[in-house]
């Protein structure tokens, strides 16, 4: 078999193999499925200057698991940012983008301003309480500042 049934079975192998990892890795921890899911929003607070890069680690109680990441506002963060998929499945998560090409992405944004949007399952939990750390902001000169990043909870 060659050419494009020799793709399509590829491809059809590989879907069926992820479908089999994540009802595995959901089926081996039915606390997991017991969970809440939720969202929280990273806002970032530029003032009037221009955000060119952003970095933010989050940590979540003990059997959270990270199940998206979604871009932000429209403009140059509207691209889910950088992370490790492999650490979906644990509770510590780093989040990462920077501000491409102006005439790509239009000019980096002032403000405020969200810049991800992250979905997660906790288990028997009604409220999740996150912890921020190794947070890096520079403006669109790759300066490094402190911009105010904030939290938000949000809807799935």
């Amino acid at each position: 078999m060659t050419g494009p049934r020799l793709s399509w079975l590829g491809a059809l192998a590989f879907a069926l193999g992820s479908l089999h990892f994540a009802s595995t890795v959901l089926d081996s921890d039915p606390e997991a499925q017991a969970g809440t899911f939720g969202a929280v929003e990273i806002w970032i607070d530029a003032g009037a200057e221009r955000l060119g890069a952003w970095q933010v680690e989050l940590s979540g109680p003990d059997g959270l698991r990270y199940s998206a990441v979604e871009g932000g506002e429209a403009g140059a963060f509207e691209e889910a940012p950088t992370y490790d998929p492999a650490a979906l499945l644990g509770g510590r998560l780093i989040l990462a983008a920077y501000a491409g090409a102006p005439e790509r992405d239009g000019e980096p944004p002032s403000g405020r301003v969200r810049v991800a949007r992250v979905h997660y399952l906790a288990p028997n939990s009604n409220s999740v309480a996150f912890e921020r750390s190794g947070t890096v902001t520079a403006d669109s000169e790759g300066r490094r500042r402190d911009f105010e990043v904030t939290l938000v909870p949000s809807r799935p």
